[in-house]
């Protein structure tokens, strides 16, 4: 299940249109992917490295788990759909915001809207 996950993480990190949020026990970092390959994700050691022109973040691979794509409807929110990266304790560490058409933030492409499904369908829920 592993290489699985990694295989997901790996594509989800090249399209564009989708916000990755990294979550550590002081600090959060977001990072919205706003072309193909714009980063470029690899695994070493029990240690992933996300980088992008501009900077590179390391996170500890070996503990990931799991992952649950969620559908939330909005009411006095947007709907969101997103994909949990789960550690071994069910602790989510990473979460990946898919482009809907409920945000009205920018102009998504069709392609950009049709990756949650497309990932969805391909990788389902991994456990």
């Amino acid at each position: 299940m592993q290489a699985k996950l990694e295989q997901l993480l790996r594509e989800l990190v090249t399209i564009s249109g989708i916000n990755c949020v990294i979550q550590g026990e002081q600090a959060v970092a977001e990072l919205f992917f706003s072309r193909p390959n714009q980063a470029q994700l690899s695994f070493l050691d029990g240690w992933g490295t996300l980088e992008t022109p501009e900077f590179h973040i390391h996170f500890k691979s070996i503990d990931l788990a799991g992952a649950r794509f969620i559908e939330e409807a909005g009411s006095c929110m947007e709907a969101a759909t997103y994909l949990k990266i789960l550690d071994r304790q069910g602790q989510e560490r990473l979460r990946f915001y898919f482009a809907n058409d409920s945000d009205t933030s920018r102009h998504y492409t069709p392609e950009e809207l049709s990756y949650f499904d497309h990932f969805r369908s391909e990788y389902g829920d991994l456990w």
